[in-house]
């Protein structure tokens, strides 16, 4: 199914869209993050069938009390187990985040083009907002129908102290251009 859209000449375009990692992969799961993660978790992401994604990037967005430290994550302490990024394509798993798994505030700088930590007058709340461009490691990830976007919290990955946990992918869905 193709959509035309307004433009010069009636041309086609992608449509964009932004999806949170879940455990159903459609949005229609648990999207917020928080757990005790005792044993490996994995959430995700993945096209419905005959659809095509690229990936662009994925915003990272955590809520917690004010006060959080490079070395913490979000106002806690830091994983011992770590989250990773894996892209699974035709049953192969890729980890785009080999050697250095998430765990503190700190690694998100690692990874991502830019961090930032929010805080709001009147509120004992903070917010860190941390966006990863695929594109600025070489290109986009693209997932076909059955492929998987993950986001793996290694066991030991304790986030149940913080308010708020969302990974946000978003991309364009290739399918409308055909």
């Amino acid at each position: 199914m193709s959509v035309k859209q307004p433009g010069r000449h009636g041309q086609k375009w992608p449509r964009v869209f932004s999806h949170l990692a879940g455990s159903t992969g459609n949005d229609s799961g648990t999207s917020n993050l928080t757990a005790a993660h005792v044993a490996q978790t994995d959430y995700y992401v993945s096209p419905p069938a005959g659809h095509r994604w690229e990936i662009h990037r994925v915003i990272i967005s955590l809520e917690d009390d004010k006060g959080m430290e490079i070395t913490e994550f979000g106002n806690a302490a830091a994983l011992s187990g770590g989250i990773r990024l894996v892209a699974v394509r035709d049953g192969v798993e890729q980890i785009l985040n080999p050697g250095h798994a998430i765990q503190n505030n700190g690694d998100f700088g690692h990874l991502c083009y830019d961090v930032q930590r929010l805080t709001w007058a009147n509120t004992a709340k903070e917010q860190a907002v941390a966006r990863w461009t695929f594109a600025r490691m070489g290109a986009p990830i693209c997932l076909m129908t059955g492929d998987k976007l993950i986001v793996r919290f290694l066991a030991g990955s304790d986030t149940s102290t913080l308010d708020e946990l969302h990974f946000m992918f978003q991309g364009v869905d290739l399918s409308y251009r055909d």
